[in-house]
């Protein structure tokens, strides 16, 4: 993938909303997986994507009255607790 130019990354931010999400960095994903797969410690690393949420919508950036995102954000916290308490207790 072609990294974008500031001016279409300005673009492409401008262009979307809180119920597009946006996606440049999703061919990332594969690639920390991959680097990942290698090291002692890979076996406790979780993945999720949540494609259908935009960036930020567990902080600030979330509009939980929305159910989808209050959903997702619940989600994400919920998983996120879990895996300090397996990993960190």
């Amino acid at each position: 993938m072609t990294p974008l130019r500031v001016e279409e990354r300005r673009r492409h931010w401008s262009s979307s909303t809180t119920t597009t999400p946006t996606t440049p960095h999703l061919p990332l994903l594969p690639r920390l997986q991959e680097v990942t797969d290698g090291q002692p410690w890979a076996e406790r690393c979780v993945f999720k994507r949540y494609e259908d949420q935009t960036h930020g919508f567990c902080a600030a950036r979330g509009n939980w009255t929305r159910p989808e995102v209050a959903a997702g954000a619940t989600d994400a916290v919920e998983r996120l607790a879990q895996f300090f308490t397996a990993n960190l207790a």
